[in-house]
């Protein structure tokens, strides 16, 4: 279907005063702002990002309830319908545009494809407001609140289990009580059969249970996976993480929540209340014999909670050990040419069996500490027995109780102190779960470029204008200022060389008019709107980017320069190839465009993976054309070419390239020289030349940083 379904799905979402960030939630799904199609899924994707439910069904339209209204038609031609209300012979609809139209029946029907998307309020607050309360205020408890109905079809199910494991005793304690004294076969028979009966609806139960826990762990793990994954793709850069690999390592430990949230740790603390109901069975049937269970149960927790701090310490610190060794894994791998060309391979071996040797030997801690619970169940539940037998002698020699009775209660006994056995497991899982949580909570609170609810501007083109007043700027955890009292305004369709030596600064000016990083003094102004309250998606679909430094991603040279627009259109795709000068390479390959690159772009050379970057910045239409170095890795032909291929590609928008190299101050009318974070020149090309060329020679442009 055509994604004018989507438009029209937000056009009657903003007539029903709902805020709908329509660029900022196509972004997070993935879909282009001139996509010609969208699937099914992407539509009620989008309904629940932008606050509502939406369910897509095959449905006759004359079988469509009024009370169901309204109701998202899709027509044959792929286009959406809104249905508003339906007569006898008209019908009101809300077209693309936003038309609204009386169409008849007949012709509605006529069109009309048989599939559409019934809608549904889900609360007052626009679906981005939902996503930023979830991902600070209880993001976890919402995704579990998603399986509740499942929860309590589980509990129910264990409420029975658990009953049914009374069966057992209570025939063992009949048996011997009844049926052996008088040997009643038909009483045995009749008992042996209802048991039988039991033992296999429970078995039934505790494998339906099983499933149960199971699919509503793999719907909390999507929904937390995406959540997670979401939020580090929204992260402001200031915020974004100084180590990959702790960071990443800091993620992967969701694994850790997941396995709490698994079969067996549900199963037993779903379980742990019903102790107490096998308490009252042998209280019932053993009279004061439950006090020894009871006394047993007392030790046992009292030495679970003993052991917990210095377990909870183990295991915070193997978290810790963890992600260093993970982050140095990462590190050592990404950097492993330097590593080799160093010979710096026995110092990092040291770092990495130092950092095993510690995770090591808090492991050992740890596994001693939690072995060493169920070293004391297993006595306890031994002592229970013999304390049992001792004291139903005497009950038993006394009349008040039966050996049938003592049987049951030895059967029962052990059943009730198990699970306190297991709570030191819990309390295990449960100390692992907390630090992975708190490490994950630490992300979930990091700051987003798209904050819920906050209105972007989203204009329908920019004419590329900029302008920088007094803005100061320094990178995290760095005191000296990258630019300080930067103020200059470069006109629409304005050509600029940004020039200075290495550190002046210029690079740092690149990633402020991306919307990388947000100035902390000043403002920058995109034609005359802060910078800060335009959507910074739609300010980088206008903005044909090319960085300093180069990153492809693993999959197909075709992957690679459909980065920003997977729809594009072949010509216009095959246009930026010839830009960039990449037909030698396609044609030089036999997959082609579809010739495979390697992580980071590793099987290409410097040339080849700038060239990539260039065309992928130029797919598209953009308003602005930041180039940073573009030409640092092309010989003087390929640069020649280079030049004379992009002039007319930048005619008619913004230009701001840095570089050192004398060939691209062709494509410029003005230069902008930067020196230790402050404008030292701004003027015209011609003055630039003349005072840094002079007659008497060329003066040294300093190299880009």
């Amino acid at each position: 279907m055509k994604l004018s379904v989507i438009k029209l799905l937000a056009e009657h979402l903003t007539r029903q005063g709902m805020e709908v960030h329509t660029e900022t939630i196509c972004h997070r799904l993935g879909i282009a702002a001139d996509a010609e199609s969208v699937t099914p899924e992407l539509v009620v994707d989008f309904a629940q990002k932008s606050g509502i439910l939406a369910k897509f069904t095959k449905e006759d339209i004359h079988r469509i309830h009024p009370l169901t209204l309204p109701v998202m038609l899709v027509l044959k031609d792929g286009s959406g319908c809104l249905c508003m209300k339906v007569g006898n012979t008209r019908a009101k609809c809300l077209l693309t545009g936003g038309i609204t139209r009386s169409i008849p029946l007949q012709e509605l029907t006529d069109n009309y494809s048989g599939y559409c998307f019934f809608l549904g309020k889900l609360s007052g607050k626009s679906g981005l407001e939902h996503e930023e309360v979830r991902s600070k205020q209880g993001w976890l408890l919402r995704a579990v609140k998603v399986s509740l109905p499942i929860y309590r079809d589980i509990l129910l199910a264990s409420l029975a289990v658990n009953l049914f494991v009374l069966a057992v005793p209570m025939f063992s304690m009949n048996v011997y009580d009844r049926v052996v004294p008088n040997f009643a076969v038909e009483t045995l028979w009749v008992l042996a059969s209802a048991v039988i009966i039991i033992i296999i609806c429970d078995a039934l139960l505790k494998f339906l249970r099983v499933n149960f826990i199971e699919l509503a762990t793999k719907k909390s793990d999507i929904l937390i996976s995406s959540l997670l994954f979401e939020k580090v793709m929204d992260l402001r850069m200031e915020a974004g993480p100084t180590n990959v690999g702790g960071f990443a390592s800091n993620i992967k430990e969701f694994d850790a929540i997941k396995n709490f949230m698994s079969s067996s740790v549900i199963l037993f603390v779903i379980d742990l209340p019903f102790a107490l109901v096998f308490l009252a069975a042998i209280f019932y049937v053993g009279g004061s014999l439950v006090v020894i269970p009871i006394i047993c149960m007392l030790l046992l927790l009292a030495y679970v909670l003993v052991i917990r701090k210095p377990l909870f310490a183990s295991i915070a610190a193997s978290f810790e050990g963890g992600v260093q060794k993970n982050a140095l894994l990462i590190e050592s791998i990404a950097g492993l040419k330097n590593i080799k060309i160093f010979n710096a391979a026995g110092r990092f071996r040291a770092r990495w069996e130092h950092l095993v040797s510690t995770l090591a030997g808090q492991g050992i801690k740890s596994r001693f500490l939690s072995s060493s619970i169920n070293t004391v169940m297993g006595m306890l539940i031994q002592l229970d027995s013999v304390f049992i037998v001792i004291y139903g002698v005497y009950l038993i020699n006394s009349g008040k109780l039966t050996m049938g009775g003592l049987i049951a209660v030895m059967i029962l006994s052990s059943r009730a102190i198990s699970p306190v056995g297991q709570v030191a497991g819990l309390l295990s899982s449960y100390d692992q779960t907390k630090v992975a949580y708190s490490s994950l909570k630490n992300i979930m609170e990091m700051p987003a470029e798209l904050e819920g609810g906050h209105n972007f501007l989203c204009p329908k083109s920019l004419d590329g204008g900029i302008e920088f007043k007094d803005v100061s700027f320094a990178y995290p955890n760095m005191e000296q200022p990258s630019v300080k009292n930067i103020s200059f305004r470069i006109k629409p369709g304005e050509k600029v060389a940004l020039l200075g030596a290495n550190g002046s600064g210029k690079t740092t000016l690149h990633q402020l008019m991306v919307g990388f990083y947000r100035p902390q003094q000043g403002s920058i102004l995109v034609d005359g709107l802060d910078m800060s309250a335009i959507s910074p998606i739609f300010l980088r679909q206008q903005i044909a980017c090319v960085p300093q430094d180069v990153l492809l991603f693993a999959g197909t040279l075709r992957d690679n320069l459909t980065l920003k627009n997977v729809h594009i259109a072949d010509d216009e795709l095959l246009a930026a190839i010839r830009l960039a000068g990449l037909e030698e390479l396609i044609q030089g390959c036999p997959q082609g465009i579809a010739m495979p690159i390697s992580e980071g772009g590793a099987n290409l050379s410097g040339g080849q993976r700038q060239a990539v970057a260039i065309a992928r910045a130029f797919i598209g239409k953009p308003s602005i054309a930041l180039l940073d170095e573009p030409t640092n890795f092309m010989d003087g032909r390929s640069e020649q070419g280079f030049v004379a291929k992009i002039r007319p590609m930048v005619e008619d928008i913004t230009l701001i390239i840095s570089s050192h190299k004398n060939a691209l101050l062709a494509l410029v009318d003005r230069v902008i020289v930067m020196d230790k974070g402050q404008v030292i020149f701004d003027d015209g090309k011609e003055v630039f030349i003349q005072k840094f060329y002079g007659s008497a020679g060329k003066k040294t442009i300093g190299q880009d940083s």
